[in-house]
């Protein structure tokens, strides 16, 4: 499954990896700021998190602002 901030990219990657002949490929309906306003679980490595990097301020918008994380945290 592959994903990114808004979807576009991600979608993007996925019709080149259906046309290099891997047939069990999926974007992420929505992208990860969607999942993460639905209240989804989103983790970091091997942990839970709550926050996730909008990718800049403009695309941040998007994202829940109480969800942004600029940082590490």
């Amino acid at each position: 499954v592959a994903y990114c901030s808004v979807g576009y990219r991600s979608s993007a990657l996925v019709d080149r990896l259906m046309q290099n002949g891997f047939t069990n490929a999926a974007n992420l309906e929505g992208s990860i700021f969607t999942w993460a306003n639905e209240g989804r679980q989103v983790f970091r490595d091997d942990r839970s998190v709550r926050a996730v990097h909008p990718y800049n301020r403009l695309w941040g918008i998007l994202l829940d602002k109480e969800l942004r994380s600029y940082g590490d945290e």
